[in-house]
């Protein structure tokens, strides 16, 4: 079993002792993303993470990036709309000098005023890549659709005007009152021994200067609110890029485990239902696939695909097809049983992997507080009966309830306005 230590004055250890494997993957997560930003801070979580990287009192980005090179590691940082964390992967011996460099970034951020202004720049740059890229658009037009021109709906990076307007002050005000290390989770797994590792956290967290906790800053999170509109961007492309979806179940909702098999057999799987019957067996798209997101208190599920203009209304007529005998009781016990099996079986796959094993303990720590066995999730899923698939279905396989989104080429739109489905 992983182990949880709660350090005094400091941050959330977590241990997953791996005896047979040779490396340690090692995050530092804190609970702010994106939907706990305010309207003129949209786009601080995401700066904030690339700032980490731009050096420390003691070590400029190259310093850390030549390290973590010389120890043959790969470092990286994400941010999403609930969480910010940077993670190392390296050999078992190095885990004492990859900790040392992670705890530096993020307690000991420069924050200067030339990297400031150069990773200005390169944010506006990533900024209008993943405008340039149309399924990214896709994605996240569909999310503004769902969510409204909410922190949650907006992109996670940011907007240009937001980003061009951002000072360095209101930057590192946002960052000393969010990243202090009592507000931390750290987790590590692989070969590494649990008190040793506490050691050694205790040692470099002591050494940190820390801002006062009256500056602390606390996100009183409410769930957001579907707005469940419609919205299209045309542009000068071949593809049409699609997608819709519904608000469905959050982390801590026990139905997300028979969401999670419903998604297996509707799209999130090479012999689910709308790629066998769509893509393979008609050649009218090149991808077609449905998604869970999970959030602390709520969830989307979607289906999206990309296909030619003339194709557009051929393939939602399949998918308004599919989802209708799916709703009627077209899905038995051997499909859920497979489905059950399929989950099991990436489940355990993935669960070999220490980078994975690591990022699962942080997100079941800042989302239910409790680390959760492995056993415990398989019996849970080995648990949905048919019953609770199609409560299921009839809850989230609900058109009329649907967002959708596109991004396509001129005209596109016109095929789309007042389309509604029919399941």
């Amino acid at each position: 079993m992983p182990e949880k230590i709660v350090i005094d004055g400091g941050p959330v250890l977590l241990v997953d002792t791996i005896d047979s494997s040779a490396s340690v993957s090692i995050g530092i997560w804190v609970n702010v993303g994106s939907r706990d930003e305010g309207r003129e801070e949209h786009g601080f979580s995401h700066f904030i993470e690339h700032m980490l990287f731009k050096g420390t009192r003691t070590r400029s980005a190259y310093d850390i990036a030549l390290r973590i090179d010389q120890l043959g590691g790969e470092i990286n940082g994400v941010t999403g709309k609930e969480n910010t964390d940077c993670y190392v992967n390296v050999a078992s011996q190095h885990y004492a000098v990859a900790l040392d460099i992670l705890i530096d970034m993020f307690c000991n951020a420069a924050f200067r005023n030339e990297d400031f202004t150069n990773e200005k720049l390169v944010i506006l740059n990533e900024i209008d890549l993943s405008a340039d890229d149309a399924e990214e658009s896709a994605g996240d037009l569909f999310s503004r659709a769902l969510w409204g021109n909410t922190s949650f709906g907006l992109p996670v990076l940011g907007e240009r005007t937001n980003i061009e307007n951002t000072s360095s002050e209101k930057l590192l005000g946002f960052y000393r009152r969010n990243y202090r290390p009592r507000d931390m989770v750290v987790s590590a797994a692989g070969h590494i021994e649990a008190e040793e590792f506490r050691r050694e956290l205790e040692r470099m967290i002591g050494s940190i200067d820390c801002p006062a906790d009256e500056e602390a800053e606390t996100h009183a999170r409410i769930a957001p609110k579907p707005e469940r509109q419609t919205a299209f961007s045309e542009r000068e492309i071949e593809q049409v890029y699609f997608v819709c979806g519904i608000d469905t179940y959050g982390y801590r909702d026990e139905r997300r485990y028979s969401l999670m098999l419903l998604n297996t057999i509707v799209g999130g799987s090479f012999s689910s239902r709308l790629f066998q019957n769509i893509r393979e067996k008609t050649g009218l798209c090149y991808s077609i696939a449905s998604g869970v997101n999970g959030f602390s208190d709520c969830g989307e599920f979607t289906i999206n695909f990309s296909t030619t203009l003339e194709n557009i209304s051929p393939v939602l007529d399949l998918l308004n097809r599919e989802i209708r005998r799916m709703k009627k009781g077209d899905i038995g016990e051997e499909e859920l049983s497979m489905a059950k099996e399929h989950f099991k079986g990436s489940y355990l796959l993935a669960s070999e992997n220490v980078e994975w094993k690591m990022v699962r303990m942080a997100l079941q720590e800042m989302m239910s507080g409790r680390l959760i066995p492995y056993d415990e999730t398989l019996k849970k899923v080995e648990s949905v009966s048919l019953d609770d698939l199609y409560e299921t279905v009839d809850s989230v396989l609900n058109g009329s309830k649907f967002s959708f989104a596109s991004v396509g080429p001129q005209g596109h739109s016109s095929l789309l306005r007042g389309f509604s489905f029919s399941f």
